[in-house]
């Protein structure tokens, strides 16, 4: 199948807005954000040359394509560059890894994000290939604003693999706030500026700047000037995007088969839900991302807590991963579950579909602009429904009396469930995250038919979001 995850948008953004140049004016006359709004090659004497080259590797970037494809472009002729394999290599790499970072650099810098993560860490590869100066970079962690991320904020060298991970502030404390900045730890020669910054200044007056200097300037930097290259998937987005998904996944010959045999017989319940969940999980590839180093203790070995872990989405896991860096407490109790973001601690009864929704619970915090979708996903849905109590709708479940909901036409009233805010702003509409997990990724068939048969809508919404780049 050819269905692609919607691509990284802050990484597009920041490698469209660069305009092309001679590498005279590159290596010569330009230095530190200049380079980062700009691209060359060395060897190449063409401005349109260099253009193409560029071109590929957003196009790379944009469906996600790795060296070894974008190498087999270039020796068979389609990309205009006869250089050794050490110099493609370096090209590839530094520029995708370069967009990344100043991708991620928007993202870490959102309002939302600097004030549930105010503070970053640096993380060097730390293997054989890591340079001394980077690897003495390490762990350092300042604040967000501290200036010396204006000139240590990877990339900091040709194929620099470093990232930043943003942190909590009890995550700062737990780990140890840097005090004094690190000896030896300074950037590749030329190197020390901040792609992010570049980003940033690039989509206000620096494009203004770009583009009357150049009237040639690519038309994607055009429309990020003037605010038409959306900054992160919307609503609308996930949804186009999950109805595209599921149209596509139901066509494979296989699946479309099983699901035309489960309109009439209940039997193939249960081949549906397992062949939806497979193909999916195919769809979204592996995440990278150990248990240990999101769970702490004997639950990161369980299969009960790893099994729930695994049915999501890779870009929660691997957000889980940074936030919770294996400090998530897991526990299997009797009685209710929950999950308690103060002490970072979560309780299951064991099951798949309960751990699912509490690991979901917990990935709220790791990911709040994902949660953030399901919210406004939600107030969509339910408009100026009056609160109702979930005691009411649901007598035989043991509700508590001050626990509301919004029903609307959800197959659950749970769903619609509203929680009151707190006073650090932490409320709302926070179990349609996960109950939308539990359901479409769970072990029980009957409700993962519900979901199917009868909100479409939802399925479609949950399928986008697991399928783009939000986390």
């Amino acid at each position: 199948m050819s269905i692609k995850p919607l691509p990284f948008r802050e990484a597009l953004d920041y490698a469209a807005q660069r305009r092309v140049i001679l590498p005279a004016e590159y290596y010569g006359s330009r230095i530190g954000l200049q380079r980062a709004q700009a691209f060359s090659v060395a060897g190449l004497t063409q401005l349109s040359q260099i253009q193409l080259v560029l071109d590929s590797l957003n196009d790379h970037l944009a469906g996600g394509l790795g060296f070894e494809a974008w190498k087999e472009q270039v020796t068979s002729g389609n990309i205009p560059l006869e250089l050794p394999a050490e110099r493609l290599d370096n090209i590839f790499r530094t520029n995708i890894q370069g967009s990344y970072n100043a991708g991620r650099y928007k993202q870490q810098t959102d309002p939302v994000n600097l004030k549930l993560r105010p503070y970053w860490m640096y993380d060097a590869v730390n293997d054989s290939r890591t340079r001394p100066t980077h690897r003495a970079m390490d762990n350092t962690i300042l604040p967000a604003d501290d200036r010396w991320w204006m000139t240590h904020y990877p990339p900091n060298g040709y194929r620099c693999r470093c990232t930043v991970i943003s942190l909590s502030a009890k995550q700062a404390q737990q780990r140890g706030i840097t005090q004094t900045y690190p000896q030896g730890a300074e950037p590749d020669s030329g190197w020390g500026y901040n792609p992010g910054q570049a980003y940033q200044q690039g989509v206000g007056a620096g494009i203004d700047k770009a583009v009357k200097d150049n009237p040639d300037l690519d038309a994607a930097a055009r429309d990020i000037r003037d605010g038409a290259a959306a900054k992160q998937p919307t609503l609308d987005d996930v949804k186009v995007q999950g109805a595209k998904v599921v149209k596509q996944l139901l066509e494979e010959p296989q699946l479309q088969r099983t699901a035309r045999e489960a309109a009439h017989d209940t039997g193939m319940h249960v081949a549906l839900r397992m062949g939806f969940q497979t193909a999916l999980r195919d769809l979204w590839g592996e995440s990278g991302v150990r248990p240990d180093e999101v769970m702490n203790g004997a639950a990161s070995k369980a299969d009960f807590a790893t099994g729930a872990l695994s049915r999501l989405p890779p870009s929660l896991q691997r957000a889980m991963r940074a936030y919770y860096d294996g400090k998530l407490a897991v526990k299997r109790v009797q009685g209710r579950a929950s999950f308690n973001p103060q002490f970072e601690r979560l309780t299951t009864d064991g099951s798949l579909d309960t751990t699912i929704h509490e690991m979901a619970h917990a990935a709220q915090w790791a990911a709040p602009q994902v949660d953030a979708l399901f919210q406004e996903y939600h107030a969509e849905r339910v408009g100026a429904e009056p609160l109702v109590k979930l005691k009411q709708l649901r007598p035989t479940v043991n509700y508590r009396p001050d626990e509301v909901t919004k029903p609307d036409k959800f197959i659950e009233p749970y769903m619609g469930k509203v929680y009151q805010k707190d006073r650090t702003g932490y409320g709302g509409a926070l179990e349609m995250m996960s109950m939308a997990f539990e359901y479409l990724m769970g072990n029980s068939t009957a409700k993962f038919m519900k979901l199917f048969t009868q909100d479409r809508p939802f399925l479609e919404m949950i399928v986008g979001v697991s399928t783009s780049d939000l986390a």
